[in-house]
């Protein structure tokens, strides 16, 4: 006749491997929903020599960069790494 032997319950959650919120077993909202969001840029002429970019969010309100002479400079603007300066100071990238 032998002994049964006792097996280990194991109750180790995610907490105790060092896991944070925010982690890839457990994504934050707000980050998700910053992933998802896509902001799009279209330049405007205002008047001769005047040109903007409208910033359109999913969702939110309609952001205007201004103070640009020419289209090539607001297209500049939206191809360079202003573009993702600007974005990073909204939230909208890392």
């Amino acid at each position: 006749m032998g002994f049964a032997r006792a097996q280990p319950i194991l109750r180790a959650t995610k907490w105790e491997f060092g896991h944070k919120a925010g982690s890839h077993f457990e994504p934050n909202i707000a980050q998700c929903d910053m992933a998802k969001a896509r902001v799009t840029f279209r330049t405007v002429r205002v008047a001769e020599g005047d040109w903007k970019i409208l910033a359109d969010y999913p969702d939110a309100e309609q952001r205007e960069i201004t103070g640009f002479a020419s289209k090539v400079d607001a297209d500049a603007w939206i191809n360079g790494d202003r573009k993702i300066a600007w974005l990073r100071s909204q939230g909208y990238a890392k």
